[in-house]
C-alpha cells in the first residue's frame, strides 16, 4: 500500500493496475503560477505557427472557431476552419519544446480544448467546456515511442470574452481498479 499525494497520481506505474483512492478531493487545477492566460494565448500561437495552421494567433485562431461552427459559414471561411482543424492533431518535435520560448507541454491539448469549447459555444453562464485526452510528451533523451500510458485529460474553461479562467489535468484512471 502506498499512501500519497494526489499529484503521484500522474506516475503511471502508481495508478496502472493498483488500488487508487483519493481522500483529499483533488481538482487537477493548472495554476496560473505554472501556465498564466497570457501564457496560453503566446503558446497556442507558437504551436498554430509550428503546426503550419493558417492562422497564426490567438485572436484569429478563437474568432475562427466561434464564427464557423454552428453557423451556416461557405466559402473561404470554411476552408480555413477545416485546415485549422486539421493541424491540432500535429505533435511538436521534442526540440520545439526545448528552443520555443512559449512552449508548454499542456500547450498542444489546451488548443484542442479551446477550439472544441468555442465551437460549441457558451452554455447560459456565458462558459465554454472543452476536453480532450493528452499524452504529455517525453523531454528526456530516452523517450519510449508508446507514451499511451501517461495520459491525461485536459479540461478548460473558456469565458465570452475568450479568457481561460479554468484549466484542469486529471490522470486517466482506466487503467487502476
Amino acid at each position: 500500500m502506498i499512501h500519497a499525494t494526489h499529484q503521484f497520481a500522474y506516475v503511471p506505474a502508481l495508478r496502472q493496475s493498483c488500488n487508487v483512492i483519493f481522500d483529499e478531493r483533488p481538482d487537477f487545477a493548472v495554476d496560473g503560477e505554472s501556465l498564466s492566460n497570457e501564457q496560453l494565448q503566446r503558446g497556442t500561437a507558437a504551436f498554430l505557427k509550428e503546426a503550419g495552421a493558417p492562422v497564426s494567433t490567438w485572436e484569429a485562431f478563437v474568432q475562427l472557431a466561434r464564427r464557423t461552427y454552428g453557423r451556416n459559414v461557405h466559402g473561404d471561411a470554411l476552408r480555413e476552419a477545416h485546415a485549422t482543424r486539421a493541424v491540432l492533431d500535429y505533435e511538436p518535435d521534442r526540440e520545439w519544446y526545448l528552443e520555443e520560448q512559449d512552449a508548454h507541454t499542456l500547450i498542444p491539448a489546451l488548443v484542442k480544448a479551446v477550439w472544441s469549447a468555442l465551437a460549441q459555444g457558451f452554455d447560459e453562464n456565458g462558459r465554454g467546456v472543452g476536453t480532450v485526452t493528452h499524452t504529455p510528451p517525453r523531454l528526456d533523451a530516452s523517450a519510449r515511442d508508446d507514451d499511451s500510458w501517461s495520459r491525461t485529460w485536459v479540461t478548460v474553461v473558456v469565458d465570452r470574452d475568450n479568457h481561460v479562467s479554468a484549466v484542469r489535468s486529471v490522470p486517466d484512471l482506466s487503467g487502476a481498479r
